[in-house]
């Protein structure tokens, strides 16, 4: 598949922000870390979110590449997560921007794009010419365990 369908290129471009900021300046200065290396970025990024209750994440230049081509493709898709009883958990993300939006699958049985956003994955590119791409995640209400969702990075 080479080219978006109209109706996969008009989701991919015009979904909204739910609870993301709008620029990683408003997360943390950036302009503090012009002399540091991707590395030592990371490292700041840790530390700067350990003592939150939240999930973060951060990626290479070359992973956010892979992201970009796949959500290119693939602007909507189901993503399974395994339970602690064996079971399976399936949600559906949808990309718009370098924002990517969670729900559960049922949600979105029930209220197809009215659904609610339970899990948002906020990709800010600001420092790829450093080689590193730096996620928050931001968890909508108390939807599902904090330990759940940060699995979905690591699986």
């Amino acid at each position: 598949m080479d080219e978006l369908t109209a109706e996969q290129a008009a989701s991919a471009s015009g979904q909204p922000s739910y609870v993301a900021p709008k620029s990683l300046d408003s997360i943390m200065k950036i302009e503090m870390l012009k002399n540091k290396d991707a590395d030592e970025i990371g490292k700041i990024w840790q530390k700067f979110h350990t003592h939150r209750s939240a999930v973060f994440a951060s990626m290479t230049k070359q992973y956010w590449d892979f992201f970009v081509a796949i959500k290119m493709h693939f602007p909507v898709f189901v993503y399974p997560l395994p339970r602690d009883d064996g079971k399976w958990l399936f949600y559906v993300g949808q990309w718009g921007g370098n924002e990517l939006n969670f729900t559960s699958l049922e949600h979105f049985k029930l209220r197809g794009p009215d659904a609610p956003v339970l899990l948002t994955l906020c990709h800010y590119p600001d420092l790829l010419g450093k080689k590193i791409v730096l996620t928050p995640f931001f968890l909508s209400g108390s939807a599902l365990l904090y330990k759940s969702w940060r699995s979905i990075w690591f699986f």
